[in-house]
């Protein structure tokens, strides 16, 4: 049984005749950093340049095992046990990497020690455990340790957006927390910060980590790229005590599992929090949408910058509709005002939209003609080399026609 397979047996208490783990236990201390943080004081780690000096130490049940704690007076370290040792980090509920993937690095143990290893950890977030085993996955008598905590910050909406290498042929397709549990308590902008709904679905909403002008949440308030998420309730959207989210509200926080849907980065079993008896509401605070560019199609990290947040598109020709249009209410426009059927029939050169539902207006009726401005939530598909780029606008006031 491979450790995969063993820990979910011990999780759900199913019984196994294969060997238990060895007796031979890891003892993990941290040396640096030299302070390691509460729940009450953070360290912040969402940089690339997080050192960690560590020392590791094998004992066995010679002398180890009284009340669990190693035992060093019974004769210290185990000697004979010397291997080399798998490093990963525990935080926000799963392990990076997978057990099955490589290794953030390896140590090299020596009769029982490996004293003062550095190395370092990627972007860290909340409570975090520095995880070591014996990284050889056909042996079902693993041996493995923990450090203790490190206190971590808890992320911001920015950090569960921005691409470890925005330069990376992933960048569209692979969050930094993918498939982890996030709690999101508040703005990366602190006392002048707000957590601002900007769109209601029938199934989630969008928000944005903005910054208003002073501690008040004075409007006008601005995001930085990456601000943006989407929230996936799976029907209209709701806080902690039942009552509907709206657009324009101020949100205190939100949690739920992180994953990509075709490229789209959304929080998934969520939960809103809203802590106010009367919620705070002014769409006044809602950020500007950056104007689209042409050179967005050429350089496609302005689309992930913008993702889950509000774009807005001028002077645009809505192209004929077409087999798109029959099966997913998706129509065309084309950035280049030329509307032809080389351009019109181009994913990788036009802007899709999908107003059904939403807005109440008749797409065929605006075949051939400008949209002076047109502003929507962005939502990408990213499948391998395949790109599109869809916009929700929310109501007519969103579509300005000539």
């Amino acid at each position: 049984m491979n450790k995969a397979l063993l820990a979910l047996a011990f999780a759900f208490g199913c019984t196994t005749t294969n060997p238990e783990p060895k007796s031979t236990q890891l003892v993990v201390t941290i040396a640096s950093p030299s302070s390691l943080g509460d729940v009450n004081n953070r360290i912040d780690g969402s940089g690339s340049g997080n050192p960690v000096t560590i020392s590791v130490e094998a004992y066995d049940e010679n002398n180890c095992l009284e009340n669990g704690s190693a035992c060093a007076a019974d004769g210290g370290p185990a000697p004979d046990y010397t291997t080399s040792l798998g490093v990963f980090t525990h935080y926000l509920g799963t392990l990076t990497p997978y057990l099955t993937g490589s290794p953030l690095t390896t140590i090299n143990i020596t009769h029982g020690q490996a004293m003062n290893q550095s190395f370092m950890l990627p972007p860290v977030y909340g409570p975090t455990t520095i995880w070591l085993d014996d990284d050889d996955s056909t042996d079902p008598e693993f041996v493995a340790g923990t450090s203790p905590t490190i206190w971590f910050r808890d992320p911001f909406t920015a950090d569960l957006q921005r691409p470890t290498n925005p330069a990376s042929i992933t960048a569209l397709d692979v969050g930094p927390v993918d498939n982890k549990n996030i709690t999101v308590n508040g703005s990366q902008f602190g006392s002048n910060g707000r957590l601002v709904v900007t769109s209601i679905f029938s199934q989630g909403y969008t928000v944005a980590d903005v910054q208003c002008q002073d501690a008040a949440g004075t409007p006008p308030c601005a995001a930085t790229p990456y601000g943006f998420m989407d929230v996936f309730s799976y029907s209209a959207p709701q806080d902690m005590r039942d009552r509907y989210i709206v657009e324009g509200e101020v949100i205190d926080g939100y949690a739920g599992g992180v994953s990509e849907f075709d490229g789209l980065t959304e929080l998934g079993f969520p939960q809103s929090f809203v802590n106010e008896d009367t919620p705070d509401v002014n769409p006044a605070r809602e950020p500007p949408a950056p104007v689209f560019d042409p050179s967005w199609f050429s350089n496609p990290i302005m689309f992930e910058q913008n993702e889950s947040g509000m774009i807005e598109v001028d002077n645009t020709v809505v192209c004929p509709l077409d087999d798109d249009y029959t099966t997913y209410n998706e129509w065309k426009l084309d950035p280049s005002g030329e509307g032809t059927a080389a351009v019109c029939g181009n994913d990788d050169d036009v802007i899709i939209v999908v107003t059904a539902g939403t807005v109440d207006i008749d797409p065929g009726m605006l075949v051939g003609k400008t949209i002076t401005r047109i502003v929507g939530n962005l939502r990408p598909i990213n499948i391998g080399s395949f790109n599109a780029w869809i916009i929700y606008p929310r109501s007519m006031a969103d579509i300005t026609t000539q």
